[in-house]
């Protein structure tokens, strides 16, 4: 059969401007996939809901908890707010005791005690609050419960945030879901033990004081709430409970749910943790972690505050987390332990959501390979064999593609419809190898369906516009709308979750610390981009080559002048640059506790690639900003604090040559290319570490500390050379935290978790295996780090003057930090 030719009028090319419309028409398809995945439910009264309807959850319930939660300032653990408002909390769980139908316990639960987070960490005193709905599994004579449902949230909050999403949001979402399950007349299977923990976001210490109540002994499976944005659908990104998943399967009409983030997770892309992490490896607690991921930029900011969360994200949240309980608890089944478990899962547009075993994952995406396979070879089995091709992105796909067809029609007789068959054949070519490989590699088996899912859909689309193209007479506007509507299920699909990614990855990239944000958010887009335009490339044959220069070059003249439009990141006001600052001093002592120097200034952290450059620019427009060649000692008023250029340095030298750049750590972290600004010291407060006891018996020494700091201390150890730390108050065995100039570094977190006007002194005893000769010399360097954390009213008139040259859009989070080094 004599093939078409492009002077057939039935086949002719459709005019390239109309490119224009095409690629208008998927950034249109674009934003109503973003529109649909965000739309949210109508927010329920209380006055909607009957007085016994246990099923209904009520935004506008949850927002007056979400009020009491919150208070109005930021509930730092260790200060006197957090405590006040773990009071509240505790209160607001009585009350609703009080009322219920069903037996509900409470308890303001205070522990001590210590785990391995990379390094010891000690929580002295540490609250949290707990109730526990009683169901058929009930309590035990001895303090523990029966089989339980865990769902924790965590009400503390980062300095300078309200935390009205991270983590507020599910904290008022979960005391709704207690109220309404409390009218139930029948007891669930199981217990729910409704966790409100004190103390994640510094180091998870809340979760693990936990497990040590004799209630989390009942724990069989945990929902985890947590939050890294705000606004939008929730989404599951973590699961180790297949059983668990399912039942958010049932019982969510449009979940968000992407093993993807697991993968991120796991392998540390996403630098974070949330309370899961000590679920599953410190009690051995599986289930599912959620969290909400939109609006990144709003996260740890003072702009996390409850006037900005939208109508209908606390209903939406209810809604996905009142039956997900429920449906829990009155599970039998999950009184079956069973070995942690992985699985793939994904969501489509929010929609439905599919999942499969990891051996059930496998199976499907050979079947998919093959298929993918079978597809390319159908339209050579048409048409006969032709070279594949490679199709780049975008504008640069359009043009590759032009030239390289411009080339081979001149070798075949084959019309461009023809030819777009066969180019859309070769993209799935590339991603079957593609998929084909990955199934080589088990690590990647919870992300395969990127390529399986979208691989799958563009296959069976492509088996239909091949047969029609084949034997219909259509000309190219007709296909040109087959392609597109039969590929716009896997275009959907791809956009769905491209712009959740650049959505996630794009906040996390800006507050990295990279000197080239940039750099990997282009590289990011570049990625999603070509992952979308996948799923139709080749469609671009089907535009005539005439003018399709211009209009190549006019869409790229208007990309580059809106490339090179000034724009400034902060002109939103709800838009903010974080900022982490150390009023601190530093004093080093001799073995005789004399001072041998001492120095003071204020640490700018590095926290993302502006705030260094946007504070000296600050400093060295204000009226506190002389040169060093000039003089106002005489015309300077009382107090006012002067910055000359010489008070402002980089950190460089200092790191490579100093422990932690010798200066206040606040959990181990690099001061490289911060900026150190010389000043007066902070506030005093008392800190220090005194030596009980030194006693050498062969080869082994002891000694005895009394260390005396705040709620928040880092204690660093470093043993001298050739001499080995042996034994220390942990059961873990004994790992360093790095090496420095080749000897190991020890770090301890200790916090006292609750408000208390006096603190303790922390006693501690380290054993050193050390030589005889070397027993009378110094045998370690040992520095407390103390710092008091958002305690503006201990701010000095100095630091104050420094804060206030800066511009509004800083989001400054304050530390009052001493650092005292020690030779014993």
């Amino acid at each position: 059969m004599k093939q078409k030719t492009e002077d057939d009028p039935s086949r002719r090319n459709i005019p390239s401007p109309f490119l224009v419309l095409l690629l208008g028409f998927f950034m249109l398809v674009a934003f109503v996939t973003t529109a649909i995945e965000d739309e949210l439910p109508r927010p329920i009264k209380e006055q909607e809901i009957g007085i016994n309807d246990s099923n209904t959850f009520s935004e506008e319930s949850a927002n007056k908890y979400l009020q009491i939660i919150l208070g109005d300032h930021p509930r730092v653990f260790g200060l006197e707010y957090h405590y006040i408002k773990t009071r509240d909390l505790k209160e607001l769980f009585d009350s609703i005791a009080q009322k219920s139908i069903l037996p509900i316990h409470t308890d303001w639960q205070f522990v001590d005690g210590y785990f391995m987070f990379g390094s010891p960490s000690v929580y002295r005193n540490l609250s949290n609050v707990v109730a526990v709905l009683e169901g058929e599994s009930g309590f035990y004579s001895n303090g523990t419960i029966g089989t339980s449902i865990l769902v924790n949230c965590h009400h503390d909050s980062v300095p300078f945030a309200i935390g009205a999403s991270d983590d507020g949001l599910f904290c008022a979402a979960m005391v709704e879901t207690l109220e309404k399950l409390s009218r139930r007349t029948t007891k669930l299977k199981h217990n729910i033990i409704f966790l409100s923990n004190g103390a994640e976001e510094m180091g998870l210490q809340g979760s693990h004081g936990f497990l040590s109540h004799p209630w989390s002994k009942g724990a069989i499976a945990v929902v985890n709430l947590d939050a890294a944005g705000m606004n939008g659908r929730p989404n599951l990104f973590q699961v180790t409970d297949s059983r668990v998943l399912e039942a958010f399967r049932r019982t969510t009409s449009r979940p968000m749910a992407q093993s993807l983030g697991e993968f991120l997770f796991s392998n540390r892309i996403i630098p974070s943790d949330t309370d899961f992490r000590i679920w599953r490896d410190f009690g051995d607690i599986m289930g599912v972690d959620i969290a909400f991921v939109q609006w990144g930029h709003i996260y740890h900011t003072r702009n996390d505050r409850p006037e900005l969360i939208n109508d209908g994200v606390m209903q939406n949240a209810g809604n996905m987390l009142l039956p997900l309980v429920r449906d829990l608890a009155d599970y039998e089944g999950l009184v079956n332990r069973v070995p942690r478990s992985t699985a793939v899962y994904f969501d489509y547009m929010g929609w439905f959501l599919i999942t499969f075993t990891r051996s059930a994952a496998l199976a499907v995406d050979i079947i998919v390979v093959l298929l993918g396979f079978t597809t390319v070879a159908y339209p050579i089995w048409l048409f006969g064999l032709t070279p594949l091709y490679w199709l780049p992105y975008v504008i640069a796909s359009v043009t590759a593609a032009h030239l390289f067809d411009f080339w081979r029609s001149k070798k075949t007789d084959l019309d461009s419809s023809m030819r777009t068959i066969q180019a859309m054949a070769a993209t799935r070519f590339i991603l079957s190898v593609l998929l084909f490989v990955l199934c080589c590699f088990p690590i990647f088996f919870n992300v395969r369906y990127l390529i399986g899912t979208p691989l799958f859909l563009m296959s069976v689309g492509s088996i239909v516009s091949m047969s029609v193209v084949r034997y219909s007479k259509v000309n190219a506007w007709q296909h040109l709308l087959l392609e597109v509507i039969v590929h716009i299920p896997a275009t959907l699909f791809t956009l769905s979750l491209g712009t959740r990614l650049l959505a996630l990855m794009i906040p996390i990239t800006g507050r990295s610390a990279s000197d080239s944000p940039d750099v990997l958010v282009t590289i990011a887009s570049v990625a999603v981009t070509v992952y979308v335009v996948f799923t139709v490339s080749g469609i671009e044959l089907l535009f005539s080559r005439k003018w399709m220069w211009i209009v190549l070059s006019g869409i790229s003249v208007v990309c580059i002048i809106i490339m090179f439009i000034p724009m400034n990141p902060y002109r939103d006001v709800n838009t903010t640059q974080r900022h982490t600052w150390f009023h601190s001093q530093v004093t080093t002592y001799d073995q005789n506790f004399t001072v041998l120097n001492s120095s003071s200034g204020v640490i700018l952290a590095k926290t993302d690639a502006n705030n260094i450059h946007d504070a000296l620019k600050a400093i060295r427009n204000s009226d506190i900003y002389i040169r060093d060649d000039e003089s106002h000692e005489s015309d300077n008023p009382l107090n006012k604090l002067q910055i000359r250029e010489t008070d402002l340095r980089i950190l460089q030298e200092e790191c490579q040559d100093y422990l932690y750049c010798n200066l206040p750590i606040f959990g181990p972290r690099s001061y490289t290319n911060s900026l150190f600004v010389s000043m007066g010291p902070p506030a005093h407060f008392d800190h220090s570490i005194q030596l009980l006891n030194r006693s050498c018996t062969a080869d082994v020494c002891k000694l005895s500390f009394e260390i005396h700091g705040t709620a928040h201390n880092t204690i660093t150890i470093w043993p001298r050379e050739n001499i080995t730390l042996i034994d220390w108050p942990f059961k873990n065995s004994i790992r360093s935290t790095f090496r420095m100039q080749g000897r190991p570094v020890y770090n301890i977190r200790q916090n006292t978790n609750t408000y208390s006007a006096v603190f303790p002194p922390y006693e501690l005893t380290l054993d050193f295996r050390v030589p005889e000769m070397k027993q009378a010399d110094i045998i370690l360097d040992i520095s407390l780090n103390a710092h008091k954390i958002n305690h503006p009213e201990d701010f000095t008139d100095h630091y104050k003057q420094l804060l206030e040259v800066m511009p509004e859009y800083m989001n400054i989070a304050t530390f009052l930090s001493f650092r005292s080094n020690y030779v014993f």
